[in-house]
């Protein structure tokens, strides 16, 4: 006798074969969409950049070095010149075109020039007295001092004058904690290259709800340090955006948030023990250049998704131990290797 449809086992059967194609297919596709975007936008900067070349080999006399061998260039600039005559050039990830700066470094020994893209350059320099500076580097924040208690807080592009260049922790008390239920701005802090240990690692005092940090528009910054933004539970960071540039992210550097999504950077090669434990990940991509994966840097999360852009097995990449520890119902079988 023939059927004339499914039986309620055969439909029950096929949405489950349905739901276990989508649980492998959609993260894929996810990873291919954003990469696509991450490509059109690297490919754009890289145009602008080879522009910003040629401008300074035409134009030597516009680019005014400072004392410290740096300038910054309007893309604005770029788009009126002949080198960079498309003002269509649209950013896919804010829909929004291109504008912001390029940074020129020039070394004098070598006789070279670096160059790096700024989203947004808006340069402020603060003579409050507020931070505690010395030598370029941050060491803390005066949270006594009526004038400076503020719910939020910018970190500058100079102070008195001085370029920012690193964060480091509070010298000696929780009056001088950098985070003092307050949230951070540091777009402006164009020159910091490096956040140092326990610069924002509140240990006593009230729960912050930071929320969002956002340390894209730091282009320079290569080097986040140990416990930098974690391992208190005292920040309360729900979203993270990294800059391109960023080279390690040390011990416990995000431990303890609510972190539920990250993007990390194509030139990241090491991730420390704990980093990014006890937050809300559900996915994660590991970006080529990374050789190092510390033990249970992505312990205690949500994944259920986690793709790998390097070789399985090769001598060159390190899965210290089990990095993505504690993830119910994840286990490295799970992960997914592109290359």
């Amino acid at each position: 006798m023939k059927k004339n449809g499914f039986t309620l086992i055969e439909l029950l059967a096929v949405l489950t074969l349905l739901a276990f194609v989508a649980l492998i297919t959609v993260p894929v596709m996810e990873s291919i969409l954003e990469s696509s975007k991450k490509k059109t936008k690297d490919a754009s900067i890289k145009e602008i950049i080879s522009a910003t070349k040629k401008y300074v080999t035409k134009y030597p006399e516009k680019i005014n070095f400072d004392t410290d061998n740096e300038f910054l260039l309007p893309v604005n600039i770029l788009k009126s010149s002949e080198f960079l005559n498309d003002e269509n050039y649209i950013d896919p990830e804010t829909k929004k075109p291109f504008s912001g700066s390029i940074y020129i470094k020039y070394n004098p020994t070598k006789y070279t020039y670096t160059y790096y893209y700024f989203y947004k350059a808006i340069e402020t320099n603060d003579v409050t007295n507020c931070f505690m500076f010395s030598n370029g580097t941050i060491t803390g924040y005066n949270n006594d001092t009526p004038a400076c208690v503020k719910q939020d807080i910018e970190i500058p592009t100079t102070i008195n004058g001085i370029k920012v260049r690193k964060i480091e922790n509070p010298t000696s008390s929780a009056k001088q904690y950098l985070v003092n239920a307050r949230k951070v701005d540091f777009s402006k802090a164009l020159y910091l290259d490096e956040i140092l240990n326990n610069a924002f690692n509140k240990t006593t005092g009230t729960t912050v709800n930071m929320d969002y940090l956002d340390l894209s528009n730091n282009s320079l910054l290569q080097s986040i340090g140990d416990s930098a933004f974690g391992n208190t539970g005292y920040l309360n960071i729900y979203k993270l955006s990294l800059p391109d540039n960023i080279e390690t992210i040390g011990y416990k550097t995000f431990r303890d948030n609510n972190i539920a999504q990250v993007t990390l950077p194509n030139k990241l090669e090491r991730i420390g023990e704990e980093a990014f434990a006890y937050n809300k990940i559900e996915r994660i991509e590991i970006p080529t250049n990374v050789r190092i994966l510390s033990n249970n840097c992505f312990s205690n999360n949500l994944l259920k998704s986690v793709i790998i852009n390097s070789k399985k097995d090769t001598t060159e990449f390190s899965l210290y131990r089990t990095p993505f520890s504690n993830n119910e119902n994840f286990t490295d079988s799970k992960i997914i290797w592109k290359q």
